[in-house]
């Protein structure tokens, strides 16, 4: 009900009712950020920079989502790192698109979308956005873990490693998975 948060809001400003911070997590995007700030003298929460980079996301801007939380006076917690992860689904059927492979969900959940909420909580891409989030642009990311990659991590992997220009090394149970530009070492056999 996007459209009719929206109205509301303009309706408030009409008559001169004074949102809150709750207020602007219900509407917010790039531009009421900016007067949350400036007009109301709000002090952004990691809420509201979570809505920021949700919606910076969805539109498919995953290096402006990037800068905003590398701009953040607070460290980002798991919520802001799965929504920058997540925002590959933003360009699902596109060249550079991640369409989730739900089959590597081994829990017995019948939803589609908790199959893949599932599947961001994978360590390795948790583990992408720590290094992502908390290295210098162009460093490489090194990743070790005792259990096998699985092919819909592997695919978001590739992705990352094109998106952020990154080198992206996981050392899984059996290999290293050198990831460079959308490519890997492994020639997706593992």
């Amino acid at each position: 009900m996007a459209d009719h948060a929206l109205k509301l809001f303009l309706e408030m400003r009409r008559i001169d009712a004074k949102p809150n911070a709750i207020t602007f997590v219900g509407v917010l995007n790039a531009k009421y950020f900016n007067t949350m700030i400036n007009e109301y003298g709000i002090k952004p929460t990691i809420e509201h920079y979570g809505c920021l980079v949700d919606i910076l996301c969805r539109a498919g801007c995953l290096e402006e989502a990037k800068d905003i939380i590398e701009e953040m006076p607070m460290r980002p917690n798991k919520v802001i790192w799965m929504t920058l992860l997540s925002g590959a689904r933003n360009h699902r059927n596109t060249k550079i698109g991640h369409v989730p492979d739900t089959s590597q969900v081994l829990l017995y959940i019948e939803e589609e979308e908790e199959k893949e909420a599932e599947l961001e909580n994978h360590s390795e891409r948790l583990a992408i956005a720590f290094g992502l989030i908390n290295t210098e642009a162009g460093c490489p990311i090194r990743i070790m873990k005792n259990l096998r990659v699985c092919s819909d991590c592997h695919s978001v992997t590739k992705l990352l490693s094109k998106i952020y220009s990154r080198e992206i090394i996981v050392r899984d149970n059996s290999r290293f998975h050198h990831l460079k530009d959308g490519l890997c070492s492994c020639k997706y056999f593992w």
